[in-house]
């Protein structure tokens, strides 16, 4: 099996094939007086470009955000456990092999030297740039598992089942990846949280109420969902399994963002965004979750009615 250095090597040598080349950015509109999905992108540092070749602009942006992940875990450390290295593996193998089709996908994709279990040693800019950069891994993530919805729609709906089914299988490696990346953000000491990142997310640096519920890309993916209901309350095995193995890895991803938002005293304390909210900001989340997971259970049931 590769090392990581090797694995690194081998993303950098499919960056410099890429070359260098930028896209045309999105400008966002001036002047907003509350945080936004614009804003987000900014703290974010994420990019948003039009351009005819978006095969190409995935790859660039899969590979940098893969790239980004194993040079901080090489120079950081990590105390993230050998299966959430797994999952962030396998789910950008994964991606990268829907775009490029030329590479079979290996489950449960862990590298025992990268993942030894040791504590991340990250000064207070270490630990700004990890939230920063885990929070882009996730969003990347994201937009593949929109990739993925989209082409498990377009497969059931032309009753191509090996395809349906490869489809379903990719949204939840993704999902798991997904959930590993948000343990990867919160990777550091909740005093350094609470002295250097959280007041990053505060007035007077960014406009009030910045929330990662602003994404736009994670916004898209529940509209998505929400909109793909129906379909799902139609399905027969195997793909009744499939989906079933993506509901619960959907409902593992909001456990995963509970565990990182109790670490850094969500257990206690309301959201940014709910500032003078009664409830924590984890029972925001337990709340956002069961409502999820209850909109699923809804569109089985009327499917099955």
């Amino acid at each position: 099996m590769a090392s990581p250095e090797e694995i690194l090597q081998a993303v950098g040598r499919s960056l410099t094939i890429i070359g260098d080349v930028s896209f045309p950015a999105i400008k966002p509109p001036p002047n907003n007086q509350i945080a936004d999905a614009d804003s987000h992108d900014e703290y974010c540092r994420i990019k948003r470009v039009v351009d005819t070749d978006t095969l190409h602009v995935i790859t660039k942006a899969t590979l940098c955000a893969y790239e980004a992940l194993l040079k901080d875990a090489l120079t950081g450390g990590s105390s993230l456990t050998p299966k959430q290295w797994g999952d962030l593996h396998t789910a950008f193998r994964s991606l990268l092999h829907l775009i490029g089709q030329n590479e079979p996908v290996t489950k449960n994709w862990a590298n025992q030297k990268i993942m030894n279990g040791s504590h991340s040693v990250l000064d207070d800019r270490g630990a700004i740039r990890r939230w920063v950069q885990g929070h882009h891994v996730f969003l990347i993530l994201i937009q593949g598992l929109i990739i993925s919805l989209n082409c498990f729609e377009s497969a059931f709906n032309d009753g191509v089942l090996e395809e349906s089914l490869s489809a379903l299988e990719l949204a939840t490696v993704l999902m798991d990846g997904s959930s590993a990346a948000l343990h990867r953000a919160g990777d550091f000491s909740p005093l350094v949280y609470d002295k250097s990142v959280r007041p990053t997310m505060m007035p007077p640096n960014v406009l009030p109420g910045m929330s990662g519920i602003l994404a736009r890309d994670h916004r898209h993916l529940i509209q998505l969902l929400h909109s793909q209901r129906p379909l799902y309350g139609t399905l027969e095995p195997p793909l009744r399994q499939k989906y079933d193995e993506f509901v619960a890895a959907f409902g593992c991803a909001y456990e995963a963002h509970k565990l990182v938002c109790a670490h850094f005293g969500g257990g206690e304390r309301p959201s940014l965004l709910n500032e003078k909210a009664q409830q924590s900001g984890v029972e925001l989340l337990e709340e956002l979750k069961h409502s999820r997971l209850k909109g699923f259970s809804q569109a089985d049931r009327v499917a099955r009615a």
